[in-house]
């Protein structure tokens, strides 16, 4: 009696095992199952927006980041600080910034090949005070070129037109002040 209980409870205790075994491999096939039907929903949302909006777009849910050109990032930091300082709330602040960045890239012209004028110390007041509280002031000196290191934003190789194109924007933005 003793040893048929023993291997009642053995038999219990193995039915038991295989039980939640199989318990354990249907969530897995569920999950699955359910990740499965998921990446195939979002495909066809994918293609659905593509087909609407005809953008490529990505996984995440957004279109396709397309590079900008330096024009269009130079357009951007001017809208951007015209936008964000207006005379009305800042008064003078991007005009100020406007005229800081012509003289920085009107250096650049100057002397393309003197190292002097392609660097900007970050520890610079006036350069900390005109361009750097700005938001836009810095994506323009980007836009240009300058890389930004520990101490400087420097340009390393001048694009003499882009530079000129920079400064004809400007110019026309602190016309287009008064």
């Amino acid at each position: 009696r003793v040893r048929s209980g023993k291997e009642m409870s053995k038999a219990k205790r193995l039915l038991e095992e295989a039980e939640k075994e199989r318990g354990i491999q249907e969530r897995l096939r569920e999950k699955r199952e359910a990740e499965a039907e998921k990446k195939k929903m979002l495909e066809l949302l994918q293609r659905d927006k593509e087909e609407r909006f005809g953008k490529k777009f990505t996984a995440g849910g957004g279109a396709a980041k397309e590079e900008k050109t330096p024009e269009e990032k130079l357009a951007h930091a001017i809208k951007t600080v015209k936008t964000l300082y207006t005379s009305f709330r800042h008064p003078g602040v991007a005009k100020t910034c406007f005229t800081t960045l012509r003289a920085y890239c009107n250096n650049v012209l100057k002397d393309v090949n003197d190292p002097k004028y392609r660097k900007i110390r970050l520890a610079n007041n006036a350069y900390q005070e005109r361009v750097a509280k700005v938001t836009g002031g810095n994506l323009f000196l980007k836009a240009v070129g300058f890389k930004e290191g520990a101490e400087f934003f420097e340009l390393e190789s001048v694009d003499e037109a882009l530079v000129r194109k920079a400064v004809d924007s400007l110019e026309a933005e602190l016309k287009n002040m008064f």
